[in-house]
């Protein structure tokens, strides 16, 4: 579930810039892609995050199950 709604993302951030910007020729297709691909980089990293939170919660509700 997470690649798909982090490839609508990629393609809904990259029609934006396409419309706001209206990049022409090289560079702006430099700058296009250079956009999708921090925003990739940006989901990846708050999905890690997500998951490791996860599973500190997790983890401290054992403990915590543990310890009654």
């Amino acid at each position: 579930m997470a690649p798909v709604s982090a490839l609508f993302g990629l393609l809904i951030f990259s029609g934006a810039i396409k419309i706001f910007l209206r990049p022409s020729g090289l560079a702006g297709q430099i700058l296009s892609l250079f956009c999708c691909l921090l925003l990739v980089s940006l989901l990846m990293i708050l999905l890690y995050l997500g998951y490791w939170f996860g599973y500190y919660l997790q983890a401290k509700k054992r403990a915590d199950y543990g310890k009654s």
